[in-house]
């Protein structure tokens, strides 16, 4: 791997500099073509001035557009870390109203647009990463750009860049007071404090698991994190919320929600600042998943935490015969009276009642509910709300972030590319306006819709990121069934988790594809077609893990982790985890398992490293919250501390560092069977599944696969070799193979998949299967 590294980093000093020449001409171009233009107003654009540095087809944004309509490229734009190939779709992840302007960030489209109070585009400003939040205020916009290294980036009200800061990985939410700013970082754990007027980050706070949300009340900083942070022997598995004095910028509390409650996404304060509101799913991980009625495996609402005394009490959006799937955000009226809801995966808007809720909670603290006989059940009560709500359904679709302005909500709708404008008072749609011309949707951005869709669920209780956000575990354990009722295990990502089959803890399903349908078809008691949830596999196949926070600031492993993967190979750790799925496919004792006969006694199939660092708590159990103490536990070498944490600095960076290129899958057949990954004597290879990892901006070389089938020794039974050209990032090649394994194929006989360049030098690992007999 040394000669794809070197490659990788001569391409990366070239692109550097050539896409800053070709930035800095069409800066300049742009710059006389502005002024060039008489009266102040946007030139007609000739089409997107940065389409020649960023591959793939790109529809020019913004249907309702006029003929002023403008790009603007940020003055530090290069493109060369864009990942925004293919098809571009429009993805409104946030909105904002402001002056009579719009705002609206686009997450796929590396976006931010500025239209008219009428719906009408008249601005929009590029950028090199996904955009997940815009907020103006005064004489600029802010906008959160970028996963790993992410910026916040400073604009003005014709949205060219002032300032860009950056922060830490993957920004998600802001809040501004004064000249600073407060940006929550998600997958570093952190807070950033921002000087705006020095353009700098003075502090970063660490706060708890994937902060996404803040709130202020008076100088006290409200941060909602995503997932609990707990391992699974804790009483109460709940998201935590962290409390920062803006005073001292220092850590003053930590809030737990109520049992269950997690899947944070959305934060709002009242205007005393008496109130914090938190948008949340509340799983019910207790129980078996046997039924899906009354909300017995995920129901949905929100929490409202007391700021005098820091006391949550949560409450069910659900009806008894109808959930309201993964609320996103949470919005307060202007008058105080009214809050508002994303329910994402049912494609509605739900309005609650201040007035009618606090009633009910007062029958309640008097006495007077003869149902709830404390204010801590009333999370167990769907029908505590009824008389307190409206629902409403909205066209668009996966409906995330609201906006209250002017006594209209504005619902961005991240799947349709729409933004639902909503009279506030009697909760109609007024109008609805496009953010882009909307492409159909491919089989992946199929999938992920229908991934955060529960519509198609027996009464919308749940949708696969109920679970599974964003096709990541929920870090809670669920007593699935599938090997076994009372077999209670933590919920496992589903990142590489159609390329390493058999799936699930204990293995007992054939392929990720088996699961997913039996999941839809039974847990989810669906009619959903096959060829919908097919999609599905598409989309789980191109998901690609998210860069490590343990990496170093290029994106390489760090000095520690490359001494901790010298020994991850020296002492055997490879054996099981060969990269470069970090799984050998195989059945194994568990040292966690106990000795008392029980089911827990069963082998396990050897689970992927892949992105770990963002799977918490670990082992089947989830009862082991730390990393090192997994690897003490599984080595059966004696390590040092130091060793253990260079260990841990590796495993916890393991992505697709240098893989440049993956095998997704190996499909064969026997007897009429389809087997998936796996080498047997007399079945048919017929088909390989490969997938570009890294964006074609990078410079990687276009791949040569060779694939060999191999007795015990080595010796060469067949080969072929295939040079499919260029390929797309983060999608799949599929080449024929038509390879017959012969039926005496002994013990140690291997298929092998080598990817290199034209030179010889490797683009990814070599990936094995292996017969063992």
């Amino acid at each position: 791997m040394a000669e794809a590294s070197t490659l990788k980093s001569t391409e990366r000093r070239r692109g550097r500099i050539l896409w800053a020449v070709i930035a800095l001409v069409m800066i300049a171009a742009f710059a006389v073509l502005l002024a060039a233009c008489s009266g102040g107003e946007d030139p007609t654009p000739t089409g997107d001035p940065i389409s020649s540095l960023t591959p793939g087809t790109q529809p020019t944004p913004g249907t309702s557009a006029s003929s002023s309509t403008t790009n603007v490229v940020p003055a530090d734009y290069t493109g060369f870390y864009s990942k925004k190939e293919g098809t571009v779709y429009y993805s409104p992840s946030s909105v904002c109203v402001d002056n009579g302007q719009i705002f609206v960030s686009d997450a796929t489209n590396f976006a931010v647009y500025r239209f008219t109070s009428a719906g009408a585009l008249d601005k929009t400003a590029f950028f090199d990463g996904t955009v997940t939040k815009v907020l103006a205020s005064g004489e600029r916009v802010y906008a959160l750009v970028g996963e790993y290294g992410g910026k916040l980036v400073v604009l003005d009200r014709d949205l060219n860049t002032v300032k860009s800061v950056t922060v830490g990985h993957t920004p998600t939410d802001l809040y501004l007071n004064g000249n600073t700013a407060y940006v929550c970082n998600r997958f570093s754990g952190s807070v950033s404090v921002v000087d705006l007027d020095a353009g700098r980050v003075t502090a970063a706070i660490s706060v708890s698991r994937e902060p996404v949300c803040m709130a202020a009340a008076g100088n006290t900083l409200y941060v909602g994190s995503r997932l609990q942070d707990e391992t699974a022997e804790n009483s109460v598995l709940s998201s935590k919320i962290v409390k920062i004095d803006m005073t001292t910028n220092a850590v003053s509390g930590s809030i737990s929600l109520q049992n269950g409650a997690t899947n944070v996404r959305g934060m709002a304060a009242s205007s005393d600042g008496s109130k914090i509101y938190v948008s949340h799913t509340v799983a019910r991980y207790g129980y078996p998943t046997m039924f899906l009625d009354r909300g017995w495996v995920n129901t949905n609402g929100f929490s409202i935490i007391d700021t005098a005394t820091d006391k949550p009490t949560a409450f069910l959006l659900d009806d008894v015969e109808l959930g309201a799937p993964n609320p996103w955000d949470v919005e307060l009226s202007e008058d105080g009276n009214y809050l508002f809801f994303a329910i994402s995966g049912g494609r509605e808007l739900i309005r609650v009642r201040l007035a009618a809720l606090n009633n009910a909670v007062s029958l309640v603290e008097n006495g007077r509910n003869a149902e709830v006989s404390s204010v801590d059940e009333i999370i167990d009560h769907i029908e505590f709300l009824s008389g307190a709500k409206t629902r409403i359904k909205l066209d668009g679709e996966g409906v995330r972030d609201l906006f209250v302005s002017d006594g209209k909500v504005y619902a961005a709708e991240y799947f349709s590319g729409t933004v639902s404008v909503v009279n506030a008072s009697d909760m109609n749609v007024q109008s609805v306006f496009s953010v882009g011309a909307q492409p159909a949707k491919d089989d992946v951005r199929q999938g992920e819709s229908l991934w955060f869709d529960a519509t198609y669920c027996y009464q919308q209780w749940e949708s696969c990121s109920s679970c599974h956000p964003d096709a990541r575990p929920d870090a809670l354990n669920w007593d699935e069934g599938g090997d076994g009722w009372g077999t209670p295990k933590n919920t496992k990502s589903m990142i590489f988790s159609l390329r390493t089959p058999p799936v699930l803890a204990t293995g007992c399903m054939e392929s990720g594809e088996a699961n997913i349908m039996g999941t839809v078809r039974e847990a989810f008691r669906s009619k959903l077609g096959e060829e919908k949830v097919e999609t599905m596999y598409a989309f789980l196949r191109s998901l690609l893990p998210v860069d490590s926070p343990y990496l170093n600031e290029n994106g390489g492993y760090t000095e520690a982790a490359l001494r901790g993967k010298q020994l991850f190979e020296s002492i055997g750790c490879s054996v099981c985890h060969p990269a470069p799925l970090y799984s050998d496919l195989k059945f194994h004792t568990s040292p966690y398992l106990g000795s008392d006969g029980s089911w827990e006694n069963r082998d396990f199939i050897t689970p992927t490293l892949v992105e770990i660092w963002r799977s918490a708590p670990y082992t089947y159990s989830g009862r082991v919250g730390d990393v090192k103490d997994v690897i003490r536990q599984f080595s059966r070498t004696p390590l040092t501390d130091d060793q253990v944490e260079d260990l841990a600095q590796f495993v916890l960076s393991i992505g697709v560092v240098n893989e440049y290129y993956g095998v997704s899958e190996v499909f064969a057949s026997k007897d009429g069977a389809q087997i998936i990954s796996a080498l047997l004597p007399g079945e048919t290879l017929e088909r390989l599944t490969v997938i570009k990892q890294i964006p074609s901006a990078s410079g990687v070389p276009d791949p040569v696969i060779t694939v060999k089938l191999c007795a015990e020794g080595g010796s060469v039974i067949s080969e072929k070799s295939f040079t499919p050209g260029a390929m797309a990032y983060d999608r799949e090649v599929s080449l024929d193979l038509g390879i017959s394994v012969p039926s005496d194929l002994a013990a140690g006989g291997f298929l092998s998949v080598s990817i290199a360049d034209p030179d010889g030098n490797a683009l990814a690992t070599v990936y094995k299967l292996i017969y063992n007999g």
